[in-house]
């Protein structure tokens, strides 16, 4: 388990941020050598973006066309849409980012602030 909070503010909406998560997430996963992924969001339209063929040239269009791009190198990569209620620690790691400064990685340790949220393994 890996998990990565990036305190980021030059988005100017939720559509362009989410793009932006969804390839951060990608490309830790390759940098830690991982070749499987399953992607799952609460944000349609990026999920859809991930799992249309055709080429989006806005803003976060570009951005998904960046994590398709480095997905191509997985052995399997599926895209998932939640419910925000499923999305959960997703949405809790995002609020704690307003308690760091800039980039926090956390490797085979779970988050203190999603510790309560997260099943131990046995």
């Amino acid at each position: 388990m890996a998990t990565m909070r990036m305190k980021k503010t030059m988005f100017p909406d939720a559509y362009l941020a989410e793009s932006f998560a969804a390839l951060q997430a990608v490309i830790l996963v390759a940098d830690i050598g991982i070749n499987q992924i399953i992607l799952e969001g609460n944000a349609l339209q990026v999920v859809n973006d991930l799992l249309r063929d055709e080429e989006n040239w806005g803003q976060a269009g570009l951005i998904s066309m960046d994590t398709k791009a480095v997905s191509r190198n997985f052995q399997t990569f599926l895209v998932h849409h939640v419910n925000r209620a499923s999305n959960v620690i997703a949405h809790t790691l995002a609020k704690d980012v307003l308690t760091i400064d800039d980039v926090l990685v956390e490797l085979e340790d779970v988050p203190n602030c999603i510790g309560s949220l997260v099943d131990p393994i046995e």
